[in-house]
């Protein structure tokens, strides 16, 4: 349930929240503020089956799907798709967020984060990397570690399989489950679908020299010729030569899918120091004759990031954690304390065509945010 702000307690949360203000304003970024409720397609659109479960979605008198934001992103993301303002553009935020728990009652909590968008490369992530450290440091944070992962490694094998984006987009957003061999509920029931389609190769072969126009003609002459004239009607007959078809290419989808589960359940096990992740991340890239490019700029930006701990955390390299969200597109970081019950203090990454997809012009983006409660108890431990 959300919790009651007493005098001392808020008089805690608002000097950090104060000095984390301050820390993102010297760094050139200034401050915006994002309704609490928006329509919730803002936020069922893109965001994956994790995001879903965990938003609150409510519908008004007027008869509108709305939500209760449970973060900031998709918000200032909205802002940039509607006004498209002069970029590079650098925003910070701080405010409550209310999501679903696992037990499905709901939690509110205070983020404070930032957004640089208009900027790729590895100069904007370190930007962004240094920024967190800093805001970290201001909290008095000690003991965290920054754990790293790029998307664009397993995206990359998603683009070389052919997967459908909603498909990979889901499949990012359950990275974890899937690479650690557990497979998300609605990932299995579509694996069975998939399995159930049967074998079909030589059909398939004919269908797929003709193309895809060429195969819905010829299932539906097939078709047409076995009802006879009048037995049918021809929409109900293009219907079922869609889905005829459909079920005829499962058997390549779930070949595909099972090579991306094989592939994220080999990337689980690279995770740890730089020097003993990225040599067996070599050796698994040339395996599968993936682009190294994801992978190099990952090491790149490690080789920079010595300021980011100055002393008071541990770098690691994860290379089958994602974070939830089926919108990020690159970098993905995450900052926790790792002693007892890990307490995640915050985290983001790069989400590039996410202001495209929600009407926006085309921009790189990078971002993260923090949750003021976790830091108020890391500093206290």
């Amino acid at each position: 349930m959300p919790r009651d702000w007493l005098p001392t307690d808020l008089r805690r949360r608002r000097a950090l929240e104060d000095r984390l203000a301050a820390v993102f304003e010297a760094a050139g970024y200034a401050g915006v503020d994002v309704p609490v409720v928006e329509p919730a397609d803002l936020y069922l659109r893109k965001f994956g089956g994790q995001a879903l479960a965990r938003t609150v979605v409510f519908t008004d008198g007027a008869g509108r799907r709305l939500s209760v934001r449970p973060e900031f992103t998709a918000s200032v993301v909205r802002i940039l798709a509607e006004q498209s303002p002069a970029l590079p553009l650098r925003w910070y935020y701080l405010g409550p967020v209310v999501r679903l728990g696992p037990d499905g009652g709901v939690i509110e909590f205070h983020q404070a984060g930032v957004e640089l968008v208009g900027m790729a490369g590895p100069d904007a992530d370190a930007e962004v990397l240094e920024l967190l450290g800093r805001a970290l440091a201001e909290a008095g944070i000690r003991g965290f570690q920054l754990k790293l992962n790029h998307l664009g490694i397993i995206l990359g094998l998603f683009d070389k399989l052919g997967l459908a984006e909603p498909l990979t987009t889901f499949f990012i957003a359950s990275l974890d489950e899937v690479a650690a061999g557990n497979l998300p509920p609605e990932l299995a029931r579509y694996l069975e679908e998939l399995a159930e389609a049967g074998e079909s190769d030589g059909l398939r072969e004919v269908l797929a020299a003709v193309g895809p126009e060429g195969a819905r003609r010829l299932v539906l002459s097939v078709l047409e010729s076995i009802a006879g004239p009048g037995r049918t009607g021809r929409r109900d007959l293009t219907a079922i030569a869609d889905r005829l078809i459909r079920r005829l290419n499962l058997a390549d989808e779930l070949s595909a899918l099972r090579t991306a589960a094989d592939f994220a359940r080999r990337l689980n096990p690279l995770r740890g120091p730089a020097d003993q992740v990225f040599p067996e991340a070599d050796r698994l890239l040339a395996e599968f004759q993936l682009d190294p490019a994801p992978l190099e700029s990952l090491r790149e930006l490690v080789g920079r990031l010595g300021s980011v701990l100055s002393g008071r955390g541990e770098l690691v390299v994860d290379l089958g954690f994602s974070r939830g969200l089926g919108y990020y597109s690159g970098l993905i970081f995450e900052a926790a304390l790792p002693t007892g019950p890990e307490l995640r203090l915050g985290g983001g990454g790069r989400y590039d065509g996410l202001i495209a997809e929600l009407g926006g012009p085309p921009a790189p983006a990078i971002g993260f945010s923090l949750t003021v409660e976790n830091l108020l108890s890391a500093a206290e431990g």
